[in-house]
């Protein structure tokens, strides 16, 4: 909870125009924000080649409008969790943009793998919308932890770091989490 109150106090530093505060908000969220967008570019290649913009584009977004999207922070979850909720957005949209219209798609969306039984096809389609139902109605905090240990495939240490806690606290979130994906995938 100490981390947390730090992390509301480096935003109420940030909002009130404290530049040194910024710099060091930015510094503490870049490695977690480029993590975001490596995802986001292996789901949509739409954002190759765009790194640099994609980036500043994100900062842009937590200064504009007097701090808006900053100011909204409660200190619900630490503020690096806060941030990669934002930033996946954040580049979920811009990929959206970027991407061909969604009736160009519709014609490809019935297209299956040629090596792969159709059956099997729409059959890995529904567990993984299956999968992706079930993630987004577990908690940001272990949504974004499963995120960063099972698709981004960091180490445990590294993700403690991001998110403010322990390797062990890591281990131990994540057991949880699982735990809770199982119950939500088996259903009511």
């Amino acid at each position: 909870m100490a981390q947390r109150s730090e992390d509301l106090e480096l935003v109420a530093r940030v909002v009130a125009g404290d530049q040194t505060a910024l710099s060091s908000l930015l510094q503490q969220v870049r490695a977690i924000v480029r993590s975001c967008l490596q995802r986001a570019k292996a789901r949509n290649r739409s954002l190759e080649g765009q790194e640099d913009d994609l980036l500043q584009g994100f900062e842009v977004l937590l200064v504009q409008d007097d701090f808006k999207v900053l100011r909204s922070y409660r200190g619900d979850a630490a503020l690096t969790t806060f941030v990669y909720s934002v930033a996946g957005r954040f580049f979920h949209r811009q990929g959206r943009k970027s991407s061909r219209p969604a009736s160009d798609l519709s014609a490809a969306a019935g297209v299956a793998d040629p090596g792969q039984p159709q059956d099997e096809a729409l059959l890995d389609a529904a567990e993984r919308a299956r999968v992706r139902a079930a993630l987004d109605r577990l908690s940001a905090e272990d949504r974004t932890l499963l995120l960063l240990l099972v698709e981004d495939e960091m180490p445990a240490p590294r993700v403690a770091s991001l998110l403010g806690i322990t390797p062990g606290g890591v281990r131990m979130r994540k057991m949880r989490a699982l735990a809770r994906l199982e119950e939500l995938l088996k259903g009511p």
